[in-house]
């Protein structure tokens, strides 16, 4: 399952409650989530999550000092080409979140804009925010591992990408109800193909997505594929489906 993992410095408790908001909205994208205090956290376990977003309150117009050290040791870790995220609670200037996101993209990774900001602490609408970002940051990273998979011919990807991809496909097995009398006998069948290799995985995850949207143009937006793609996965998928339930009624 793709991971997410929020790092904060919190002087008072409202880049944590930042924080956590985050971590509650990533979940609800079914990804892994956590916070970790700037304390807590380790660069050897966090170098691994597929996103890493950072938050620090602002001193003296400037993110926490121990926060850009830590940074800056992030980047020997090899995260170029990571998400990231930037956020922070501030009481007058409010320049660590802007700061961060610099910092973040000069070690290479990829910092979704705009930054957050709130001033001092979060009301209801600004951990709505932080939540929202969380599951911005998540639906990134869902988008990368399913493009990584239908790209991997083409050797774009690293080995250990590819293998997220076909991990966090494999988890998605929340599949839909099409019809009350065919339900039973279709979900098994898109079972199935999750099971017999990584393209029919593939196939399932698209169709699933498709009757949740019920337009490929979206389908192709929403895991920034081509469209041409999802139409014929689509239709190979109906013809099977249909071909099914013919034989069986």
């Amino acid at each position: 399952m793709p991971k997410v993992v929020v790092v904060y410095l919190s002087t008072s408790g409202n880049t944590k409650a930042m924080a956590d908001a985050m971590v509650e909205g990533a979940k609800s994208r079914n990804v892994d989530a956590e916070a970790l205090s700037f304390h807590d956290a380790k660069i050897d376990n966090i170098k691994s999550a597929d996103a890493i977003a950072i938050g620090s309150s602002t001193f003296h117009y400037k993110m926490l000092p121990p926060m850009e050290k830590f940074i800056e040791n992030l980047g020997k870790a090899n995260v170029s080409g990571k998400f990231g995220a930037a956020f922070g609670s501030y009481g007058w200037s409010g320049e660590a979140p802007g700061l961060i996101a610099e910092k973040m993209r000069d070690i290479g990774m990829k910092v979704i804009d705009p930054v957050l900001r709130v001033q001092y602490k979060p009301e209801e609408k600004d951990l709505e925010e932080s939540k929202r970002l969380g599951k911005d940051l998540a639906e990134k990273v869902k988008k990368s591992l399913i493009g990584c998979f239908l790209w991997e011919g083409n050797k774009k990807f690293k080995k250990n990408e590819y293998e997220k991809a076909i991990a966090y496909m494999r988890s998605q097995m929340n599949l839909p109800v099409l019809n009350p009398k065919l339900s039973k006998l279709v979900n098994e069948r898109l079972l199935l193909k999750y099971s017999i290799d990584e393209m029919e995985a593939h196939e399932a995850i698209l169709f699933n997505k498709y009757v949740e949207v019920r337009s490929c143009q979206q389908v192709a937006d929403y895991y920034s594929i081509p469209l041409k793609h999802v139409k014929d996965v689509i239709r190979k998928t109906k013809q099977e489906l249909k071909a099914l339930c013919t034989s069986q009624f």
